[in-house]
């Protein structure tokens, strides 16, 4: 079976963007209107997730039925050319290019547990050298990772080999159950018969189960909807559900743009861990490497608390963050405990009692 990969081009960008494809290619008359340039029926099954290596002129594309990247040279857009395909260790389902480097999401094909479904099966990203397009070669996966509670407990059921080797504190405050600000749901004994939209195998799906139990409620008791964080948020909005079971900073961003509002955190029902795992061999061959990742992590963190500014204008200890992805407005004081920057209207603050994260 073929799958068509469209290549567009779009105006004074130089470049096509589309669903399928990116590729160099003139300009057109409208920055906004894109028009189809070439096609290319690649073998396999599928061309699905894509992107762009070798400064706009090698596709790669994801192939997950055929478990295989393939690589497309659009050198010239009118005449694309597929230069090769690569088999994976599993199912490809997301693809992403830096540099001479392409980085693959794969479903590792391993045997279930009793009931466990697929879904929860662990993967692997694999790292996948660029530099010689006509042989592409996989150079490694990656051997350190950071996870929420949840997550691993799947894997771990499924037999993956993993080790745990760090964990921050619990955060339970930063995963919450939203609904919408005139939502008539006031407890999460309302949400019996309601549509709860979460991303499945996660954190959050555990903060369900546990909000539901501390309300004498079973899962079965609500209509359960899996989606990844940007399409929970597009049916959240359009009123498809009532209510998103998320962590922050997605959460945080609904209710300071939408207005949604907090059911329920995870405070009292869910501690809400990140862990640091490493695959066993990897730990077992590399324990300085483990030792020396922890050393980085809390260097980072460290001073991420340290880099906040005294602006002028400000009462004394008032701080406002320096990294402008935060609200510039958002004011902040520093916590007596731990030393580090706190929100000063009292919204959560992770402060471990001043220990390292670590």
């Amino acid at each position: 079976m073929n799958h068509t990969l469209r290549i567009l081009a779009a105006a004074p960008l130089g470049a096509a963007l589309g669903t399928h494809a990116t590729a160099q290619g003139p300009a057109s008359p409208r920055a906004d209107h894109f028009r189809p340039i070439a096609s290319y029926n690649v073998a396999g099954i599928n061309a699905e997730i894509v992107d762009a290596a070798n400064q706009g002129n090698l596709l790669v594309y994801t192939d997950a039925g055929a478990q295989k990247l393939g690589f497309v040279d659009i050198t010239n857009p009118q005449q694309p050319v597929e230069v090769t395909t690569l088999t994976m260790p599993g199912e490809p389902v997301s693809v992403s290019c830096v540099g001479n480097f392409a980085y693959a999401a794969v479903w590792v094909d391993l045997p279930t547990v009793g009931n466990l479904p697929p879904q929860f099966l662990p993967g692997k990203l694999m790292v996948i050298d660029l530099a010689n397009p006509a042989n592409p070669t996989i150079v490694g996966s990656i051997d350190i990772g950071v996870v929420g509670e949840t997550p691993p407990e799947f894997a771990q059921a499924a037999g993956a080999d993993q080790e745990y080797f760090g964990n921050e504190p619990p955060a339970p405050r930063a995963e919450k159950i939203l609904v919408p600000k005139d939502s008539p749901n006031r407890t999460l004994a309302d949400l019996k018969g309601k549509r709860v939209v979460l991303n499945r195998g996660s954190n959050v799906q555990y903060l369900l189960v546990r909000a539901l139990e501390s309300a004498n409620l079973k899962y079965t008791d609500v209509a359960v909807a899996y989606l990844p964080p940007a399409d929970a948020r597009a049916a959240f909005e359009r009123g498809s559900v009532d209510a998103w079971v998320i962590w922050d900073p997605f959460g945080a961003a609904a209710e300071a743009q939408v207005d949604a509002r907090i059911l329920a955190d995870g405070t009292g029902i869910a501690n809400n861990y990140n862990f640091y795992i490493a695959a066993r061999p990897f730990a077992q061959k590399h324990p300085q490497v483990l030792a020396s990742a922890l050393e980085a992590i809390n260097e980072t963190g460290e001073w991420v608390g340290r880099d906040w500014v005294v602006r002028e204008g400000l009462k004394a200890g008032e701080r406002v963050a320096v990294d402008n992805r935060l609200n510039p407005t958002e004011r902040y004081v520093l916590c007596s405990v731990c030393g580090g920057p706190k929100p000063r209207d009292g919204s959560f603050h992770d402060c471990n009692n001043g220990r390292r994260p670590l």
